[in-house]
């Protein structure tokens, strides 16, 4: 019997080996998966061994493996010389024997022989093994088979041997040849056990919960081994070198969205840890079906720190608190939110309220609650005013008082009136006294026209910006920032605020600053300080179902900001917290100053300030009480996002409002505090009694540059700038500061300033060029033109830019036109001259501007082909632009048929952008000169809304998008039935979606980021795309701008002045363009991307469209 088993098992093997195949193009080993080209093996005798197809399962484009058996997926085919990518993340599952130990797992590379021969378990091979604490340590499987034959498995590795004589890799030490066993990763923590959740001090690997990328080279006979980019193993002159490949099922349970082969040196991605999903072992789900008490909720919190959070009240006293605050008698007030998200049934009255709660025997904890005010809509905010309370509700600010002392208000009057937010999470919150004497509100993200309730007339456009109220003369004024739910002042009068995706943002500079001198160019003055969007990273003990999903491990809903301003906790002073409900957290930062502005840094290391493992806990707001400890709003629901935001089937399926009779607040003290602190009588928010005197030097400092008199002297405003020349926040405000002098402020400063070259100063002198002839003082352009003059003749670095900003000056400076004249000459120069630099072309293509059509098109023509560098063509795109459609209508047909596709998707919005040359295309496209696929979905939308011939062609020519969206959506939902081909995907994302979605490095961020779509179902994401404005933030809303040049724009306001807007449409092109220069401005009400992209988009496409966008999850 052995002979023929032996000679089979060789001629196996020869097999194998001989039809090895080198990896010459990528390969997705799910692929073969999905086509049946692998195999499945469990051991029949272990303790537990589910079937294979239980084991291994593909759900929506990943493989999970349950790790109920020991065993393997391996494909039919070998391979050898490939660059394996494996991103993997642990779930929460372990399972027999192993339950309790460290999460295994692993790749079999270089496998042969039969199925199980290694323990009845394994093949021979070579493992890279995945187990907590070691991931990526060799493991050489060389079995015996039950005829006594040895499969002999080698690797040669450079070893020396740890402290307990473990071998180790170690770049350099002596080589050794292993046969079976064990090659350490290089910095395997000594200490190791084997035991769940194990974690080593240097271990590469992101945390359970979150993914990994395990990377493996076969190149010849050696083997590189890659954790997260981190090279951890490495062997060579392998034995065999080829084979198949296995990924394990070893009593853990594990995802895996990508898995697969790459021609060596073609794979060129970096590791980001951005690409790390949300740090929960548990997988998204609905999850928790019931509530906790507030007992068991409390012992699911856990702190980064020496912490531990009280209880102060509870269900039944409050409901869905949202806000708490003290008035000057101590009594603590609570706004309860009860009617979100749906508001009540048509007829009958608002459910939210305002309560008074008492804690009579002094214990700390409320015992008794009284309803101060009810039957209010949808109230977020509260206030200490005037003996009581302003609150902010959906559709006005209100005034509350008891002026007889029964607890009640019998004071409920308006004091602004003007608001009507499309949804609750859109409302005005957050009022805050301000060091100004005003209450600061956040604006909640929509533009509003406002306006004292008892002075209709007297109407306040506040253009999607912040604001704030005088309470003595009833005046409004807009502040700037785009705050949402949740805004805070800290000790030296800094306004912070936050919205759903962005955690910190700052107000840098007053809004009076922006329109002090209109010809500053100052269209923003606000900033954020901490990542934003996908860039942030937040760590929940758990992710529960959300709307968010396809943001997972990011901050999705940031909300009720607090800063920390008591005594208690020393430590904490004037640090920033943030919540994020939809994880149960509440992340905490620091804050230090950044130039005139400032810069936080998130406090905590893969963990949160504050964590619930809770799921139905929703932190939403955090305040400093008059003990000093921070109090925590939990509103306590099931489903926290709006319900708007969720799939009508989902809604119509599900209590949206579970969880609606239970609330809780918490107390943040010192670890191990039993007793009260005692209150400070009348002191709000625990402000030090040294007030603000203890205000630090370089804070005073700050100040007072960023609050510059616009009476001050061109020579200071000179000094202010060269000594903050790199900062181009203390630029913006020293601009504002000087109108009617920024010449004379650059003719001062030194030869030091113009010695040396960057960015932020070369947008200086532009912008004070440009602003000093705006202004027209003949004293101020006097002083440009004479240092124009110094060194005549040399083009220096920063005469470009002052050209650009003399580019319209007046006749009668003889001297100051021969030296431009001279400087223009050297410019054709520079530009034709391809030797020149290309930083030198760059500076100097912008000042053909000044000249006409005919002279700068056959610059424009010669730079906008494939063999210019792409800056440059980039550059000449931005000139074209300066110019009429109809001027440059003919260049651009000329360039069109022989144009590249990002160049055509530049040079057809120029034709579109203006109604003559539009409706000269598209009779050109009628007459099939020219494909209608070349015209985007947002401008078809925008045409075939209109009137006359234009929108009846556009009509014939598009068709026109069906009103039953969701008729659209199941009938697309046919692109589900089968996989679609990433590749061509890729192809249709570069047709339709480029011009306003950025994925991975392909497009442009315009609309909503689509970086982080990690776990969104393609479902979901399907009703995104042809139904886009079923759900849509505020800050998405498109908006149509008619200029008085002919123009018709549309795109998204990125900001907006008194003075000016700052536009931005598809493709990423911003514009900023005068209020003086718009005939007409309207919000469209709806996302910049319109409905009927079923009309440019095939099913087969759609379905290639999904595969692209949920790649690699």
């Amino acid at each position: 019997m052995r002979l023929p088993l032996l000679s089979a098992l060789l001629a196996c093997t020869a097999t194998a080996l001989t039809a090895a195949e080198t990896v010459t193009q990528t390969l997705n080993v799910l692929d073969l998966m999905k086509a049946g080209q692998v195999e499945y093996h469990i051991n029949p005798k272990a303790d537990f061994h589910d079937p294979a197809d239980q084991v291994f399962q593909l759900k929506e484009n990943e493989l999970h493996i349950s790790g109920k058996g020991y065993g393997y997926m391996v494909t039919k085919e070998s391979f050898k010389d490939y660059h394996l990518v494996v991103e993997f993340k642990w779930g929460a599952k372990t399972w027999g024997k192993r339950v309790d130990r460290a999460r295994d797992n692993g790749i079999l590379v270089h496998s042969y022989g039969p199925h199980g021969a290694y323990g009845d378990t394994w093949m021979a091979s070579i493992e890279a093994q995945i187990i907590e604490g070691g991931i990526g340590d060799i493991l050489v499987l060389s079995p015996k088979l039950t005829d006594g034959t040895e499969l002999t498995t080698s690797a040669t590795a450079e070893i020396e041997l740890d402290r307990d004589k473990e071998k180790r890799w170690k770049k350099g030490a002596p080589a050794q040849v292993v046969t079976k066993g064990r090659i350490n990763w290089e910095k395997r923590d000594e200490d190791w056990a084997d035991k769940i959740n194990f974690r080593g001090k240097d271990d590469p690997d992101s945390p359970v919960g979150e993914w990994n990328r395990l990377e493996v080279i076969a190149k010849g006979d050696t083997l590189q081994y890659f954790v997260n980019g981190l090279l951890v193993n490495e062997a060579f002159d392998c034995k065999p070198a080829e084979g198949r490949i296995c990924i394990q099922t070893e009593g853990a349970e594990m995802i895996v969205r990508r898995y697969e082969l790459h021609p060596l040196g073609q794979f060129k991605e970096k590791w980001n840890p951005i690409q790390a999903s949300g740090g929960s072992d548990i997988e998204v789900r609905q999850g928790q079906e019931q509530a906790l008490s507030p007992e068991e909720s409390l012992k699911q919190i856990q702190f980064d720190g020496p912490y531990e959070a009280q209880l102060v009240a509870a269900e039944p006293l409050i409901q869905d608190p949202v806000e708490i605050t003290w008035d000057a008698q101590g009594r603590l007030f609570v706004a309860e939110m009860r009617d979100y998200p749906l508001g009540p049934e048509a007829g009958k009255p608002f459910m939210s309220r305002v309560s008074m709660l008492t804690d009579k025997d002094g214990d700390g904890r409320m015992d008794e609650s009284q309803v101060f005010a009810d039957h209010l809509d949808h109230v977020q905010g509260l206030l200490p005013y005037d003996g009581g309370l302003i609150a902010t509700t959906r559709t006005q600010i209100l005034y509350l008082k008891d002026t007889d002392g029964d607890g009640k208000a019998d004071v409920n009057r308006p004091l602004i009136k003007g608001f009507n937010p499309r949804h609750s999470q859109l409302q005005v919150s957050a009022p805050r006294w301000g060091l100004d004497g005003w209450v600061h509100f956040n604006n909640g993200l929509d533009a509003k026209e406002i306006y004292p309730a008892d002075a209709p007339t007297k109407v306040v456009g506040v253009p999607g910006a912040n604001f704030r109220w005088n309470p003595k003369t009833g005046e409004i004024q807009p502040t700037g920032g785009k705050g949402q739910y949740g805004g805070a002042f800290d000790d030296w009068g800094h306004h912070f605020y936050c919205s759903n995706r962005n955690p910190l943002m700052f107000t840098v500079m007053p809004w009076a600053a922006m329109s002090q001198n209109p010809h500053a160019g100052i269209t923003q003055n606000y900033e954020d300080i901490a990542p934003a969007g996908p860039e942030t990273r937040v760590y929940p003990l758990k992710i529960t179902h959300t709307t968010a999903d396809a943001h997972a491990g990011t901050n999705t809903a940031c909300s009720g900001l607090g800063v920390y301003r008591g005594d208690l906790m020393p430590e904490l002073k004037n640090n920033v917290f943030v919540p994020d409900p939809t994880g149960q957290l509440i992340t905490r930062y620091k804050v230090e100053p950044n130039g005139a502005s400032l810069k936080a840094t998130r406090v905590g290391e893969r963990t949160e300030f504050f964590r619930n493992g809770d799921e139905w806990s929703r932190p939403v707001n955090v305040t400093t009480g008059p003990d000093g400890a921070l109090y925590v709003c939990d509103m306590y629901r099931r489903w926290i996002d709006h319900a708007r935001f969720f799939p009508e089937d989902f809604v119509k399926s599900h209590d949206m409002r579970q969880g609606e009779l239970q609330g809780r607040i918490w107390r943040i003290v010192p670890k191990g505090t039993t007793k009260l602190v005692t209150k400070v009588p009348g002191k709000y928010h625990a402000i030090p009694e040294t007030g603000w005197g203890d205000v630090p030097k370089e804070h005073a400092e700050r100040a007072a540059f960023l609050n510059v008199s616009p009476d001050a002297d061109a020579k200071t405003l000179a000094m202010l700038l060269e000594a903050h020349a790199e900062d181009p926040w203390m630029a913006k405000m020293i601009a504002s500061a000087s109108a009617r002098k920024m010449g004379q402020v650059l003719s001062l400063l030194s030869a030091e300033f113009y010695t040396t070259f960057s960015e932020v100063k070369a947008t200086t002198v532009r912008t004070f060029a440009t602003g000093a002839l705006a202004d027209g003082q003949t004293e101020d352009i006097a002083a440009l033109l004479t240092l124009l003059q110094k060194q005549p003749g040399e083009l220096l670095w920063w005469k470009p830019a002052l050209l650009q900003g003399l580019a319209k000056l007046p006749k009668g400076h003889e001297a100051a036109a021969q030296e431009i004249a001279a400087l223009q000459s050297k410019i054709d120069a520079i530009v034709a001259d391809p030797k020149s630099s290309l930083d030198q072309r760059l500076a100097v293509l912008p000042l053909l501007s000044s000249r006409k059509w005919e002279t700068v098109q056959p610059v424009v023509k010669s730079l906008l082909t494939s063999t210019q560098p792409v800056e440059l063509t980039t550059a000449a795109l931005t000139l074209l632009k300066k110019y009429p459609a109809t001027s440059t209508a003919a260049l651009v047909y000329d360039i069109l048929p022989s144009a590249g596709p990002a160049l055509k998707r530049d040079l057809v919005p120029l034709l579109t952008s203006n109604a003559t040359t539009a409706l000269a295309l598209f009779k050109r496209m009628e007459q099939g000169e020219f494909p209608t696929a070349w015209v985007d979905v947002e401008t078809r939308w925008r045409y075939q809304r209109g009137t006359g011939e234009m929108a009846t062609l556009a009509k014939k020519l598009f068709g026109e998008a069906s009103s039953d969206r969701a008729a659209v959506v199941k009938d697309y939902m046919a692109a589900m039935t089968h996989p679609g081909d990433a590749a061509k995907g890729q192809q249709v994302f570069a047709t339709i979606c480029i011009t306003c979605h950025k994925h991975g490095s392909l497009g442009v961020d315009v609309g909503p980021p689509l970086s982080d779509v990690k776990v969104k179902p393609p479902e979901a994401l399907l009703a995104d795309i042809l139904d886009p404005n079923r759900m849509f933030e505020a800050r998405w809303s498109a908006y149509q701008v008619d200029t008085t040049d002919g123009r018709v724009l549309s795109g998204l306001i990125q900001s907006e002045t008194s003075d000016a807007i700052v536009l931005v449409m598809m493709g990423g092109l911003k514009e900023t363009l005068p209020r003086s220069a718009i005939k007409t401005l309207k919000s469209l009400d709806r996302s910049l991307m319109p409905p009927g992209l079923e009309a440019a988009i095939t099913k087969e496409q759609m379905a290639d469209l999904l595969a692209f966008l949920t790649a690699g999850k």
